[in-house]
């Protein structure tokens, strides 16, 4: 009864002091993809967090970015987790992603299906959208200019590409693609992702002034909109009542309701978490942005999310002089690495290399002692030395319960999704569950493994050493997939890529 009544009189003593007022700035309409935004004001989430947000619909003379950085708006929702202006990066923080996958792809006409074929046809699409996204990066690794293509700015009028004025059109999957079906209308999708690019979507960010300035306000306002999106998802059906009746949504219900199944996809909810930041995509958006040319060679991507921008401007790394003693007695840390797991790590001409590499100097460097790897030829060698305790440490690996029989895990300090990979003539499925009694190879002693063993016992693992070994079983049909994390095969899609 005592934990009922302190939490009660906490949520009711709340709007008796005055409300912060803070604002949130869209890049675009009223619509379901800021239903979580619209429901953490609607049922009282910022309330409950002392905050009184006003939510700022989008129009054609804001600039979302300068208005944050100039404190016009608190916070705002952008596209792209990088704000680019003349090649420079903007000095932004990330509060949380709320769609994993970008939504922007080309619609073409029929029989427009990949981008050499984009080649002296009509694109339109808005000027940040063809050089700093998704569609940008595509258009630019498949030498699309518009000396050998008509390129137009976007009008934002459907009916260009029903009455064929464009060939291609810059669209959002969880918007255009509705109303063309529901007109009967053929099209084809081009999309970034198939081509190895992809941004997240739906960036809830502030300016560092903010952070510094404000960092228990800013932290509020992420925890209640994250409660906000998880009671738009449960609740969808309500919070479009809310748009269309409170909001003036200009969309059909069933035009809500497919966009509404198509935003929770796009969050990928089976592999992230509500709102949860995928910094390794930025760092590869970065660097895809930078070979591209659409950021100059000079910049650095500052510290950009939240939680350790927060760190950063707190850091106090210190060990107690026991811990300093037992170092200098140990003169050297083992280490356990996957020689095969580029780009999160490998061992090339002797050298570790890769995602984890650079965690690891870090470390090294604050700890002030050397880290030296053991030479396996695979993970598994890795794991069995572990066992055997001639390793100190993992560089990267994922928790599982054997292996807490016999190793102690740290808090994540990188999230990567897991995708199954397989010829294209199979079905695209977005569940694994539906895969029942298939053939799936993963590189022996990955942790995928017991996971999948323990959540999905219907799948058949075939255990293989390499990843190489595991893409030519799914080759010769031996498997249905491989499995394993999206960005190793993003970067073997990109080297195919430019193979072709």
């Amino acid at each position: 009864m005592k934990i009922f009544l302190i939490l009660y009189f906490m949520c009711i003593s709340l709007p008796l002091f005055a409300l912060e007022k803070v604002s949130l700035q869209l890049d675009w309409k009223y619509q379901f993809e800021f239903a979580g935004f619209v429901a953490a004001k609607e049922k009282g989430f910022y309330e409950e967090a002392n905050l009184d947000v006003e939510i700022k619909e989008y129009n054609q003379n804001v600039d979302t970015v300068n208005d944050v950085l100039n404190s016009v708006s608190t916070y705002g929702i952008n596209h792209s987790s990088i704000f680019i202006e003349n090649n420079k990066i903007k000095p932004m923080i990330i509060l949380g992603t709320y769609l994993q996958k970008s939504p922007l792809i080309f619609i073409a006409q029929k029989g427009i299906t990949k981008p050499t074929q984009m080649i002296n046809k009509t694109i339109m699409g808005t000027k940040n959208e063809l050089k700093y996204s998704t569609l940008g990066l595509l258009l630019k690794y498949s030498n699309i200019t518009k000396n050998n293509s008509n390129i137009i700015e976007q009008s934002f009028d459907l009916n260009d590409f029903i009455n064929k004025k464009v060939d291609i059109m810059s669209a959002f999957r969880s918007n255009q693609l509705y109303e063309l079906q529901q007109k009967n209308v053929s099209y084809e999708i081009i999309e970034p992702f198939d081509f190895g690019f992809n941004m997240s979507a739906g960036n809830l960010f502030t300016s560092q002034k903010e952070v510094i300035t404000n960092p228990e306000r800013t932290k509020a306002f992420i925890d209640a909109t994250n409660k906000g999106w998880k009671y738009a998802i449960e609740n969808s059906s309500e919070i479009i009542d809310i748009l269309i009746e409170k909001y003036g949504v200009n969309k059909s219900r069933k035009a809500l309701e497919y966009e509404a199944q198509e935003i929770v996809k796009l969050m990928m909810l089976d592999f992230f978490k509500i709102g949860e930041i995928n910094d390794e995509l930025t760092k590869l958006s970065f660097r895809q942005l930078k070979q591209a040319g659409f950021i100059n060679k000079e910049e650095v991507l500052h510290n950009f999310v939240f939680d350790n921008f927060i760190k950063s401007i707190n850091i106090d790394f210190s060990l107690t002089e026991k811990e300093k003693e037992y170092l200098k007695k140990k003169k050297y840390i083992t280490m356990c690495v996957d020689p095969q797991w580029y780009p999160l790590e490998a061992i090339e001409n002797n050298k570790h290399i890769g995602i984890a590499s650079d965690v690891m100097q870090d470390f090294e460097d604050k700890l002030n002692i050397p880290i030296k790897y053991l030479t396996v030829k695979n993970w598994q060698e890795s794991i069995e030395l572990a066992k055997k305790r001639e390793c100190d440490i993992f560089s990267l690996a994922s928790s599982t319960p054997l292996r807490q029989e016999y190793m102690n895990f740290t808090s994540p300090y990188l999230s990567m999704p897991i995708v199954i990979v397989t010829t294209n003539e199979k079905p695209f499925v977005d569940d694994i569950s539906s895969l029942n009694n298939k053939r799936i190879a993963a590189v022996q002693g990955y942790s995928i493994i017991e996971k999948i063993k323990t959540k999905y016992p219907h799948l058949e693992i075939v255990e293989v050493k390499s990843i190489n070994d595991g893409l030519e079983l799914v080759l010769k049909g031996k498997v249905y997939g491989y499995i394993d994390n999206l960005w190793l095969f993003l970067l073997i899609f990109k080297k195919i890529i430019r193979a072709y």
